[in-house]
């Protein structure tokens, strides 16, 4: 008898009520010049105050940062990243509970072409 893990990916492959394949053909070129960060900063110029990230406060209220803060910080936190010495290609280990500053933290390591590996606080050894 195999193991639960060979068990479950069988299953998984036989049937198709779990994984579904969808294509949608590409309507218009995608610009290799573009790149998550410059969607950030589109929309910071855009909308500079508007709200961009919101997190829950110890009072339990809801806190906006704007676009144009939430840029700077990404912008920040690459700028540290880069004076740490990660360069572009380089792996950068998140570990941390789902939280806003995680996406600041991967859209800056993105930014200067450093690639996120996401480390949850639930993975385990096995």
């Amino acid at each position: 008898m195999g193991s639960m893990t060979e068990n479950i990916a069988d299953k998984a492959i036989n049937d198709t009520r779990i994984v579904k394949q969808f294509t949608n053909p590409v309507k218009e070129p995608i610009d290799s010049d573009i790149n998550l960060f410059d969607l950030l900063d589109n929309r910071a110029k855009r909308d500079p105050e508007g709200a961009m990230i919101e997190y829950k406060g110890d009072d339990g209220t809801w806190h906006p940062y704007s676009a144009q803060v939430f840029r700077d910080m990404v912008i920040d936190l690459a700028k540290g990243l880069i004076g740490l010495g990660v360069n572009k290609g380089d792996s950068v280990a998140i570990v941390s509970h789902t939280r806003w500053e995680w996406t600041a933290l991967d859209m800056a390591i993105m930014s200067i072409g450093a690639l996120t590996v996401p480390v949850y606080e639930t993975n385990s050894a096995s």
